[in-house]
């Protein structure tokens, strides 16, 4: 149970909660990798009184627009306080001339953020494994891309709203919930 409805004042506990969401969702996504073979971008939010829910967004033939604005928009309707969210992305590294697979997972807030990074590591029958390089938090959401999904900073129109929306509830169903009792 990430968030416990006891809470006397949930803004004093946003960095706990986020920690905890990070850590959480970091070690799911590591099972899912070590399980499934899978790298896929994944989000999950989790609202004030507890209820989460988990989608794994690959397959979906979405831009990188477009799956932003389905984040927000789901985030928003599932009533999401706090958000994680998993990226793979590719790190050209000049000195080596080599292209690395990197995996992005944020959790935060619109307020405050944490960020780790791992290589994705892949061995010859292609199989990841996934080696950490660094993580940092921050309170300053809204400067970077992946964690100013609650941010007013990229607030959606209303088309854009409207699209997600229905795209969302047309999605919705392959979601994993946890519903607090």
């Amino acid at each position: 149970m990430l968030i416990d409805n006891s809470f006397q004042d949930l803004e004093k506990q946003m960095d706990t909660i986020v920690q905890t969401l990070f850590n959480e969702f970091s070690q799911w996504y590591s099972n899912l990798v070590e399980q499934h073979g899978r790298v896929p971008k994944a989000v999950s939010g989790v609202s004030s009184s507890g209820d989460q829910f988990t989608f794994i967004l690959d397959g979906l033939r979405l831009d990188h627009v477009e799956r932003n604005n389905l984040v927000i928009q789901a985030l928003e309707e599932e009533g999401a306080i706090v958000f994680a969210y998993a990226s793979l992305f590719a790190s050209y590294d000049e000195d080596t001339d080599i292209t690395k697979e990197v995996l992005a997972i944020t959790a935060g807030t619109s307020e405050i953020f944490m960020e780790g990074s791992w290589s994705v590591l892949r061995d010859d029958d292609g199989t990841p494994q996934l080696q950490h390089i660094k993580t940092f938090s921050a309170d300053d959401p809204e400067n970077y891309p992946n964690s100013w999904f609650l941010t007013s900073s990229h607030a959606l129109s209303k088309n854009e709203g409207q699209r997600s929306s229905e795209m969302w509830k047309t999605l919705r169903k392959d979601a994993q919930f946890i519903r607090q009792e």
